[in-house]
């Protein structure tokens, strides 16, 4: 999948991160760089962690039998946190970063400052539309595909069942995502975009019916 998307950034997305090599770089290297110029698209992060989860089950990375859920959950806990300010990777992981106060609020303020946009994943086809709605240009039917459907899920608006994680909860990205989706929130209202207003220009018959529009 690195390949394909380092391959097809170029592009579609010329002088972008197709600069980078890597893509999913974290960004305190780069930070300064790219300031203000920032795509990111948050996901819960109990469903991020248990996608994960199941894409390494389903890759022959892991066995179920040998890790649980929560275990797993934990050992990955706080990665979106750390990819907003960890300088580099080991192992395809962030460089880690202390969770401290000082550092969580330092990445509340970069979400708020540096990101040019911010998305949800689980509000795929509404983070689409803000989109357009804040830059421009016409909504495109691709851009409501899913290409890489978990493999226990059965389309992309089901959420994944959280009771094998017996009630814990990743406290360091439940602040970053909290404040992801605050700023969704404002976007949403300063752009007056809805399910019914995005079901009338934007979405396709697909996405509104979905969307209950």
């Amino acid at each position: 999948m690195s390949d394909i998307i380092n391959n097809l950034l170029p592009t579609y997305c010329p002088g972008g991160m197709s600069e980078y090599n890597h893509w999913h770089l974290p960004l305190g290297g780069i930070y300064q760089i790219i300031k203000g110029h920032i795509v990111g698209l948050f996901r819960q992060p109990e469903q991020r962690a248990i996608s994960q989860y199941y894409n390494k089950i389903s890759s022959g990375a892991l066995k179920e039998e040998d890790v649980s859920m929560l275990d797993y959950a934990k050992s990955v806990a706080g990665l979106q946190f750390q990819y907003i300010l960890s300088e580099g990777l080991n192992d395809g992981f962030p460089l880690p970063v202390s969770p401290s106060p000082t550092n969580v609020a330092l990445a509340l303020r970069r979400i708020r400052e540096g990101f040019a946009f911010v998305g949800l994943t689980d509000e795929w086809g509404l983070s689409v539309c803000l989109f357009h709605a804040k830059f421009g240009a016409e909504c495109q039917a691709f851009e409501f595909n899913n290409i890489h459907l978990g493999a226990m899920r059965n389309s992309s608006t089901e959420l994944y069942d959280t009771s094998a994680l017996r009630g814990w909860v990743d406290v360091v990205d439940s602040e970053i995502f909290a404040e992801a989706s605050q700023i969704f929130q404002e976007d949403m209202q300063r752009f007056d975009v809805s399910s019914l207003s995005c079901a009338q220009w934007c979405w396709p018959e697909s996405v509104a019916t979905d969307s209950g529009a």
